[in-house]
C-alpha cells in the first residue's frame, strides 16, 4: 500500500514543482512521435500541450528556459487560425490549422494543412485533482489496513491486585446469598 501512496504523491509533487518554477521562468518541452509533433510549455499558472501532424521521424526531446509569461487566451480566441475553442473547468481546448509544411505533405499528399491540437490546463486544476486521487486511495488503504488488523482491546489487563479483589468480591457475595437461603 505504501508503494502506491508513493506513486500517487509523485504527481502531485511534480505539480507543486511545476507550479512553483513557472513562476520564475518559462519551460518549452518539444519533441516528435511519428507522425506528430509535440509542444509542452509550463506558463504561469498554465500547462500548455500542443499536438500537430507533421513530425516524419521522431526528433530528440530538446528544452528551452525562457522568462517568465502567462498564458494569453485572448490570443487565441481572435487569431484566425483557431476554430471551435471551448472552455470548462479550467481547460481551455482549441483545434488549429497551420499552413502546410513540407514533413506534413510527405506523410500525406492530401493534406492542405497541417492540423493541431491546443490544450491549455491550469495548475490548480492539476493540483486538485491529483490531491484528490491520492487523498481518497490513502483513505481507503487506511481503513483497508484498520479492517485487516480489527480494532485494538482498549481494555485494561487483569493484575494480582484486580484478579484478587475480584474474589473477594465473590466470595462475599456468595456468603450472603447463602445467608439468606438460611
Amino acid at each position: 500500500m505504501r508503494k502506491i501512496l508513493i506513486i500517487l504523491a509523485v504527481p502531485m509533487f511534480a505539480v507543486l514543482i511545476l507550479w512553483a518554477a513557472s513562476i520564475f521562468c518559462s519551460f518549452r518541452l518539444t519533441f516528435g512521435v511519428v507522425p506528430y509533433f509535440y509542444s509542452i510549455e509550463t506558463l504561469r499558472g498554465t500547462l500548455t500541450v500542443e499536438r500537430s501532424f507533421d513530425c516524419i521521424k521522431s526528433s530528440s526531446p530538446s528544452l528551452a528556459v525562457d522568462a517568465p509569461e502567462a498564458f494569453d487566451k485572448e490570443f487565441y480566441d481572435t487569431w484566425p487560425r483557431c476554430h471551435s475553442q471551448a472552455e470548462s473547468w479550467g481547460i481551455y481546448t482549441c483545434d488549429i490549422t497551420y499552413v502546410i509544411t513540407t514533413a506534413a505533405k510527405k506523410l500525406d499528399p492530401k493534406i492542405l494543412v497541417t492540423p493541431a491540437d491546443f490544450i491549455a490546463i491550469s495548475y490548480w486544476l492539476l493540483l486538485c485533482v491529483s490531491t484528490s486521487a491520492f487523498i481518497g486511495v490513502a483513505s481507503v488503504c487506511y481503513f483497508i489496513r484498520r479492517l485487516r488488523t480489527g480494532t485494538p482491546n482498549k481494555s485494561p489487563e487483569p493484575t494480582a491486585v484486580g484478579a484478587c479483589r475480584s474474589a473477594i468480591a465473590v466470595h462475599a457475595a456468595s456468603r450472603r446469598w447463602l445467608s439468606f437461603f438460611r
